[in-house]
């Protein structure tokens, strides 16, 4: 996938663009995902903390951050996936 041009983004566009990479391919690595979606760490993580889900801050429970040794991965929860899932029917 193409790498999204970010600066003029809003939320709810990064939003879309995380969902639909991780929707592609899942989990993706955190330095991929800033990367590709055009934007800082800092701003990957407000951007999880949203689609995520916390007691604290809530979230929509869409995705979770997961270890796999050293590195830091992005992956969908069940949740997210069904998501996926739903977005793919209604588009057959």
């Amino acid at each position: 996938m193409k790498t999204v041009d970010a600066k003029d983004m809003t939320t709810d566009d990064l939003a879309i663009a995380l969902m639909k990479r991780l929707c592609h391919s899942d989990p993706l690595p955190i330095t991929e995902l800033t990367r590709s979606l055009g934007i800082q760490r800092s701003q990957l993580e407000r951007l999880l903390a949203l689609m995520g889900h916390s007691d604290a801050l809530g979230g929509l429970d869409y995705v979770q951050e997961i270890h796999d040794g050293h590195r830091a991965l992005v992956s969908l929860t069940d949740k997210g996936r069904a998501l996926c899932a739903d977005n793919r029917a209604t588009r057959e």
